[in-house]
C-alpha cells in the first residue's frame, strides 16, 4: 500500500528545486467541453480548452480540467501532444452534446498535473488561492479514476472540526506544499486524512498511520489523493468541488496513501527553511496580485466557456462565471 519513491536532491534555493512528482489522472465520460481557443506567440501556434470529466457513474463525480498545448516543443520539435489534443477535441462528443446518451459520449483517460491558480476575483474582491487540473495526454479509457500523486511538504495538519457541533470528527485536514511544472510553488489544501477505510483494501485508519509512520507537520513524503464524492450531509461552506445536482453532494480530496521511505534523509527531505521560503514567495505573489488589483492593473484571464456553473473540484464555494473569467491560464513562454 505504501510505495517506494524516487530520490531527488533539495537545496535552499527554490529556483534549483528538482521537479517534484506531480501527476493527475482523470478518467470517465466527457460531461462538458468548452470552446476551442487558439492563437500564436513568437511564431508558434497554441490551443486551449476546458471541460468536465464525469469520473464515476453519476455527475456527483464531475471534475473540471483545462488543456493548453503548443505546436512546437521547447526543444523546437513538432509536438505530438498538440496534434493529439486537437484531434481529440475535434472528435470528442460530450454528454451535453449527445443529450446524455452514454452510448455516444466520449470516454477518455486524461493525464496531467496540478498547476498553481492564484488570481484576483472581481466578484469577491479578494485573492483566490487554489490549483487547476492541467491535462495534456488523452489516452484510451479503461476505468473510472480521479487521483493525484503529489510529492511535497506537509505545511498544514490538524483535527477536522464539525461545523454543526464544534467537536472533532476524528478525521484530520492537511495541506501539501509542492511545485508545478512552471516552477510555481503550489499549496494543495483541504485534504481529508480519514480515520476509516475509504477505498477497498486501503488503509483502515490513515490518521493512525500518520502516527505509526511519524508523519507530521514538516514531514516530506509522496502522497496519494483520490477525489471521492461525499453524499448525505449538507455541503460545508468550504467544501471542495460542490456539485450542483444536489446541495448535499460534493467531492472531497481524500488521502488514501503515502510513502515517506527515506525522506528523513537530508538529501530527500524538504528542509523547514526551504518550505518557509516557498511560502514567503507565495505571500509575495499574493501581495503583488492585490497591489495590481488596487492599482487597476489586473488583467482578466482566459475565461471558461460553459453555459453552466462548473461542477468540478477546486473552488472554495460554488463558482460563478464571473470568477471563471478571472482565472489565470498560465502558458509557457
Amino acid at each position: 500500500f505504501f510505495k517506494r519513491s524516487k530520490r531527488f536532491i533539495m537545496t535552499h534555493d527554490t529556483d534549483q528545486i528538482r521537479k517534484l512528482k506531480n501527476t493527475v489522472k482523470l478518467a470517465g465520460a466527457l460531461a462538458e467541453l468548452g470552446e476551442l481557443k487558439s492563437g500564436e506567440k513568437d511564431g508558434i501556434k497554441w490551443i486551449s480548452f476546458d471541460g468536465v470529466i464525469q469520473c464515476g457513474e453519476t455527475s456527483v463525480s464531475n471534475v473540471r480540467f483545462r488543456t493548453f498545448s503548443r505546436e512546437v516543443t521547447s526543444q523546437g520539435k513538432e509536438s505530438k501532444a498538440y496534434k493529439n489534443a486537437l484531434s481529440w477535441y475535434n472528435s470528442a462528443v460530450s454528454l451535453v452534446k449527445c443529450g446524455g446518451d452514454m452510448s455516444k459520449v466520449t470516454m477518455v483517460e486524461l493525464v496531467g498535473s496540478l498547476q498553481d491558480n492564484m488570481y484576483w476575483s472581481t466578484k469577491t474582491n479578494k485573492v483566490v488561492e487554489d490549483v487547476m487540473f492541467s491535462m495534456g495526454l488523452f489516452n484510451k479509457f479503461t476505468d473510472y479514476a480521479a487521483n493525484i500523486t503529489l510529492e511535497g511538504y506537509v505545511c498544514v495538519l490538524g483535527d477536522e472540526v464539525s461545523k454543526k457541533t464544534d467537536e472533532p470528527t476524528g478525521r484530520q485536514r492537511m495541506a501539501i506544499l509542492s511545485r508545478d511544472s512552471y516552477g510555481n510553488n503550489i499549496k494543495f489544501d483541504r485534504i481529508v486524512v480519514p480515520n476509516t477505510e475509504v477505498v477497498e483494501g486501503g488503509c483502515p485508519n490513515m490518521v493512525q498511520a500518520f502516527s505509526d509512520y511519524d508523519l507530521e507537520r514538516g514531514s516530506t513524503a509522496m502522497f496519494y489523493v483520490d477525489l471521492i464524492p461525499h453524499i448525505g450531509e449538507s455541503a460545508p461552506s468550504r467544501g471542495v468541488g460542490i456539485c450542483h445536482d444536489t446541495p448535499k453532494s460534493y467531492i472531497e480530496r481524500v488521502l488514501i496513501g503515502f510513502d515517506n521511505t527515506g525522506y528523513e534523509d537530508e538529501d530527500k527531505k524538504i528542509p523547514d527553511a526551504l518550505a518557509k521560503k516557498m511560502l514567503s514567495e507565495r505571500d509575495a505573489k499574493r501581495a503583488q496580485i492585490e497591489a495590481d488589483a488596487e492599482s487597476g492593473g489586473h488583467t482578466p484571464a482566459v475565461g471558461v466557456s460553459s453555459s453552466k456553473k462548473p461542477s468540478g473540484v477546486g473552488k472554495i464555494t460554488p463558482t460563478e462565471e464571473d470568477d471563471l473569467d478571472d482565472m489565470p491560464f498560465q502558458r509557457q513562454s
